[in-house]
């Protein structure tokens, strides 16, 4: 606090002084002294945090200016448009309809017509992954890039499970269900099927999305 209290004299003396010379020798000072009680506090502050113990008047300032309350009363006053109430399949499927319609509005809705697709490969690898208790399991992963829109191209990895019975190829004739894996933040579609940011593979489901592409 004497660092601090040294600092804001020497700016205030900085602003009275006569000279340029004078008012930067006196800024710097001050500097100097407010980066001395910044190192000086910060530690002790960040002990006293780790040990438990908050700053007088911490825990009512943080509770004052947190929108925790605002957010826990606005939810609790709110009476949702489509909260879903359904008791049978037909009330869960007209849900699903005003839901989806609702969802599309807000939106902004959906171009009338679609596009070509013009898919295309640019890579295709053969790699493995190991499922819980270290069990391997073979997949084809493909890069591709396809139009969702027109001047709008998507990337986006293709998974296909392998099996070992035979030559790495899925049997043919076989269908295999397809589940949509969106990203979510952070190092984008590589942290859902096991990439590190430095292109390497995991070799197990890690990462704080849990290569749930994979999986």
């Amino acid at each position: 606090m004497k660092n601090f209290v040294a600092s804001a004299c020497f700016v205030r003396f900085g602003d009275r002084c006569p000279n340029d010379r004078q008012r930067i020798w006196a800024w710097f000072v001050a500097c100097v002294l407010g980066t001395l009680a910044v190192m000086v506090a910060m530690p002790t502050h960040a002990a006293n945090l780790s040990a438990g113990v908050e700053p007088k008047g911490w825990s009512q300032t943080c509770e004052q200016f947190s929108p925790r309350r605002f957010m826990l009363s606005t939810i609790a006053s709110s009476n949702p448009e489509l909260t879903f109430k359904a008791s049978n399949r037909g009330d869960a499927e007209r849900w699903r309809r005003q839901l989806r319609e609702k969802l599309i509005k807000l939106l902004g809705g959906f171009p009338s017509q679609s596009c070509p697709l013009q898919a295309r490969t640019t890579e295709v690898r053969e790699l493995v992954t190991y499922a819980d208790h270290g069990r391997p399991v073979r997949y084809r992963r493909e890069a591709i890039i396809f139009q969702s829109r027109v001047d709008l191209p998507v990337f986006a990895y293709f998974l296909v499970p392998l099996s070992a019975s035979n030559t790495g190829k899925v049997a043919k004739g076989v269908r295999l269900p397809c589940i949509i894996c969106l990203p979510g933040h952070g190092s984008k579609v590589d942290d859902v099927i096991g990439v590190n940011a430095d292109g390497s593979l995991r070799r197990g489901w890690e990462g704080y999305q849990q290569d749930f592409g994979l999986q």
